[in-house]
């Protein structure tokens, strides 16, 4: 057995339960670390009860991992009563007595949480949860040999009973499919025509981007911290062809156009490369010397480039009616207080008949509901919020699609078209467990898909004759 890797400080509980030993053992009960494939194997956690008046029902997730770090299946006992008076340690079972899995090591995931724990949702949000008491994480060490036993791609079998040193519980789950949304070929196929220059605007922000660290954003918003920015601006492709096929559709090719909010300047670039007069406009002063070399890269590229802090108050530094199109994307959920600050702006500089994109995070996104469902916040974690520097940069409010109509109709713009759609899923390479689950969800109910687009027009109409 290889060592063990425990994290048990993310959990209030921490201190509660701990783990003792790992074991995998063959059907005669040796403890062996290469199975054959189709053969049996047992996996035994044995624990010990750190709090001397403890007494409640646990459950355990095993999860196996494959040499690449694809989540090949997970499964999770039915709850285990423990009681510290009664046993200060025992052990908890799964027998799988025809272990499917494809040739090659594998990793072993085990978590302990409390009744009642969402097993099924996605593995970064384990830590973020205090009903886990452990999480343990072996090297590799169980490996599979081939034995001739053929593997479905979209299914491993992972039938198990699970059982207690205190009683036996036996039950059988069929492992979830997994889904492959091979990204980002699946978005080639789907918008052909606006893919390429996504891609080729995408590769030479990362490019820019690669090594570059960024203390100023992050001290305003930290949940910044450990961002993977290229997949970050891979995944924004979702959203960079949608912006570029709403314009065509409604024939915009070309003209002035103001990018509120522009950040890393991919929609800026984009658009510029797409024959639009880009103007772009950001609190880069603030962002210190972070983004610096995004402005230079937009300024290389005939960009204008404009700050917040020098536009003065409601952008009076900016004429009435000076852009066919007004871009604001990931940006109206940053904004504190009001809304309205930043897009009766928006509305005046806007042309009678120009046209306004907005994109902004769905509030009833279907990992909202079902975190709001169990009491959970949506927003960043209090304990993440709760030390960042004034003012905070992070999502201070999100948006359903009624409120988002409503308030476009209060700005004045007519014409007004949403779509929903999701991009996180993306930078996942198999979608399985709770994660596929909510794909089909959504793909069901489009409103509950991650991002709201909206595309609006601007018409001022002249008074009626008397």
């Amino acid at each position: 057995m290889k060592r063990l890797q425990v994290d048990s400080e993310s959990g209030k509980n921490a201190p509660i339960l701990s783990i003792v030993r790992i074991l995998t053992v063959d059907a005669e009960g040796t403890q062996v670390e290469v199975f054959s494939c189709g053969s049996s194997f047992r996996f035994i956690c044995q624990y010990r009860i750190d709090a001397p008046d403890f007494k409640g029902s646990v459950q355990v997730l095993l999860m196996l991992k494959n040499e690449s770090g694809e989540e090949v299946f997970r499964d999770f006992s039915q709850p285990f009563f423990l009681d510290a008076h009664e046993s200060q340690a025992g052990e908890i079972s799964a027998f799988f007595p025809n272990i499917v899995l494809n040739e090659g090591p594998h990793t072993l995931h085990v978590l302990c949480a409390e009744e009642g724990f969402d097993f099924q949702q996605p593995e970064h949000q384990f830590l973020e949860n205090p009903c886990v008491f452990f999480w343990v994480q072996t090297d590799a060490f169980l490996k599979v040999v081939d034995s001739g036993t053929a593997m479905d791609e979209s299914a491993c079998d992972v039938k198990g009973d699970w059982s207690s040193s205190e009683y036996v519980l036996t039950y059988s789950r069929e492992h979830f499919p997994k889904l492959k949304l091979d990204f980002p070929r699946c978005l080639e196929q789907e918008f052909p025509e606006e893919f390429p220059l996504v891609w080729e605007v995408l590769d030479q922000v990362i490019k820019e981007t690669k090594g570059k660290s960024f203390p100023e954003l992050e001290r305003n918003s930290p949940g910044l911290k450990g961002c993977d920015w290229e997949a970050y601006l891979r995944c924004s492709a979702v959203r960079m062809v949608r912006v570029l096929r709403a314009l065509k559709k409604r024939q915009v090719v070309g003209g002035t156009l103001l990018d509120v909010g522009s950040y890393f300047g991919n929609f800026s670039l984009l658009l510029s490369k797409a024959g639009f007069q880009v103007v772009a406009i950001d609190s880069y002063k603030r962002y210190g010397n972070d983004l610096d070399f995004i402005v230079q890269l937009l300024k290389k590229e005939k960009i204008e480039v404009l700050d917040f802090q020098d536009i003065g108050e409601d952008w009076h530094q900016i004429a009435s009616e000076s852009f066919d199109v007004i871009a604001c994307l990931g940006v109206i959920e940053h904004i504190p207080h009001t809304p309205r600050q930043i897009l009766e702006p928006i509305h005046r500089v806007l042309k009678n008949e120009g046209w306004f994109l907005l994109d902004t995070p769905n509030l009833a996104y279907i990992y909202n509901r079902q975190k709001l469902a169990k009491g959970e916040s949506v927003f960043v974690p209090i304990n993440i919020q709760y030390y960042t520097e004034i003012p905070f940069d992070g999502h201070h409010r999100e948006y359903t699609s009624d409120e988002i109509t409503w308030m476009l109709q209060t700005m004045g713009q007519e014409e007004i078209s949403i779509e929903a759609f999701f991009y996180s899923p993306y930078s996942i390479e198999y979608l399985c467990g709770k994660d596929l689950e909510n794909f089909i969800l959504m793909m069901e109910d489009p409103s509950s898909q991650e991002v709201l687009l909206t595309v609006s027009q601007k018409v001022n109409r002249s008074p009626v004759a008397l």
